[in-house]
């Protein structure tokens, strides 16, 4: 029996199941907030007056951009926050 070959396989198995969770988990820890559009800008960029009355710059959804649902100046969206800054990402518009 060769049982240092057969742990270490399984190890191999679980480790992208690991690396999945653990993007899973960093994915969901993100705030959304609501926000209200006051600048479209080339590129399907939007600066964002959040809900905090922060600015933030912000892109499309791919869901949104796929099903091509229009945002507009003055709509209200659901922004969900990176969390290293810079960028986000509008999920839904309400």
């Amino acid at each position: 029996m060769n049982l240092g070959y057969i742990q270490a396989s399984f190890v191999d198995l679980l480790r992208p199941l690991v690396y999945t969770l653990k993007v899973a988990l960093m994915q969901d820890q993100t705030p959304d907030i609501q926000g209200i559009v006051d600048e479209a800008l080339p590129n399907t960029l939007f600066r964002v007056t959040l809900s905090t009355g922060e600015q933030v710059l912000c892109y499309l959804a791919g869901k949104m951009r796929l099903h091509r649902i229009k945002v507009l100046v003055g709509d209200k969206v659901l922004v969900k926050l990176e969390p290293y800054g810079g960028k986000a990402r509008i999920m839904r518009r309400l």
